[in-house]
């Protein structure tokens, strides 16, 4: 700001760069608009022409030609190598927020991107159980540094739930959905998430509450409306079980195991035609 009104009466190329520079930065900062997304070097590339204006204008007044070009590979090369550095970083998303985590330490959306990763690909991809633990109580510490730099920061909530739940910690799960589900009671996949663990402690009539909250808030939610067709198979409410299956079908055709549940839930009532025509279905489908 300082160069833009000492440089903007002489209308130099040194404004020119330093009102560039600004003009493209502001719509990322998160300080004119929310965007909802983490300030990063991918927002800087129209930002970078003005840091190679400036870098040109420099190395433009050394008067030694021999000089300028030693100046010249030397920025090739440095620039070259920090771009090749950096590249390794972006190999996945998860070397991306575990390296950017020195630097983003009072970030509660970047604790709360690297704890989803944790959970969801390194945990679920781990080579062992003691490997999938570890990064579960990775994700959780994650979470909860998250909720400590910015304590009305919703989103770690349902996800500190989640983790609870595929550590087996059922007790603690339950808990922490219901903590959770006071301030995003309109998330249907936290309602989806919920169902999951009465159905581990096999209270079946509370998975179904949250599968029916789920679809009242998506109508058209695939896994909560298979999940509350299966559940109610489970508990032999076979009507029921139809109903939502042969919605889930209707949102997706292509899914062989909902074909199943239709056909053995046809068969419990006796109507063994259509339990035929819905397993002929499901042998198409998964072959």
């Amino acid at each position: 700001l300082a160069v833009i009104f000492w440089s903007l009466k002489q209308r130099t190329i040194l404004s020119f760069i330093a009102i560039y520079l600004m003009a493209t930065m502001a719509l990322y900062t998160n300080l004119l608009v929310i965007i909802g997304a983490i300030f990063a070097e991918r927002f800087l590339f129209f930002a970078s022409l003005a840091w190679a204006l400036g870098l040109a204008m420099v190395i433009a007044q050394i008067t030694s030609p021999r000089i300028r070009q030693i100046v010249v590979i030397a920025a090739i090369v440095v620039y070259s190598g920090l771009t090749i550095n950096r590249n390794k970083v972006w190999a996945n998303n998860y070397t991306l927020y575990s390296s950017d985590m020195e630097i983003l330490q009072n970030s509660c959306k970047a604790h709360y991107n690297l704890g989803l990763e944790l959970m969801k690909y390194k945990a679920k991809n781990a080579g062992s159980n003691e490997e999938r633990i570890r990064y579960l109580n990775e994700a959780k510490a994650a979470f909860q540094k998250s909720l400590e730099i910015k304590p009305n920061y919703h989103l770690p909530k349902p996800q500190i739930a989640l983790v609870y739940y595929r550590l087996g910690n059922l007790s603690e799960s339950v808990k922490h959905y219901k903590l959770a589900l006071k301030n995003v009671a309109g998330d249907a996949e936290t309602w989806n998430n919920f169902a999951a663990v009465y159905v581990a402690q096999k209270n079946y009539i509370e998975a179904l509450n949250c599968y029916k909250k789920a679809i009242e808030l998506n109508p058209i939610y695939l896994d909560a409306l298979g999940n509350m067709g299966a559940i109610n198979g489970m508990i032999g409410n076979h009507p029921e079980a139809i109903k939502y299956l042969m919605k889930a079908i209707e949102v997706n055709p292509r899914i062989p195991v909902y074909y199943q549940y239709l056909g053995m839930s046809y068969r419990a009532i006796g109507d063994e035609q259509n339990s035929k025509v819905y397993f002929d279905k499901w042998n198409r489908l998964k072959q």
